[in-house]
C-alpha cells in the first residue's frame, strides 16, 4: 500500500516575474516559463495549537462511535459482547488512522 502523498504542485501562487519586475526565484520550484512561486506564510502557532488539541477529541469520538455502533448491533443481534468489542477495536483503529493523517498533513513539512 502506498502511504506517501502524491506529487503535487508547489504550495503557493504563481505570478509572472517579468510583469512585476521581480527577479527573485526559488530553486527547485517551477510554475511555468517566466513565473516565480510565492510561498505562503507558515501556519501560525494558534492554528497548530488548535490542531494539537483536536487530536485527543478525534480519538475519543472515533472510539465512542465504534463502541456505540457495536453496542447497538449487540442489542439487535443478541451477540453481546462480540460486536461491542469489534466496534471498539474498529473505532480505536479509525481514531489512530485519523490522527496519523492529521499529523502528516499539518505537522510534517
Amino acid at each position: 500500500m502506498h502511504w506517501r502523498r502524491p506529487l503535487t504542485p508547489p504550495r503557493g501562487r504563481c505570478y509572472d516575474a517579468a510583469a512585476s519586475g521581480s527577479e527573485a526565484t526559488l530553486t527547485g520550484l517551477k510554475c511555468g516559463v517566466g513565473e516565480t512561486v510565492v510561498t505562503p506564510e507558515p501556519p501560525n502557532d494558534w492554528r497548530r495549537i488548535g490542531l494539537a488539541a483536536s487530536l485527543g477529541l478525534v480519538l475519543v469520538a472515533a472510539t465512542a462511535i465504534g463502541a456505540g455502533g457495536g453496542w447497538l448491533l449487540d442489542r439487535w443481534l443478541g451477540t453481546a459482547p462480540w460486536c461491542l468489542t469489534g466496534g471498539l477495536l474498529v473505532g480505536v483503529a479509525a481514531g489512530f488512522l485519523e490522527i496519523f493523517r492529521l499529523v502528516m498533513r499539518n505537522f510534517v513539512d
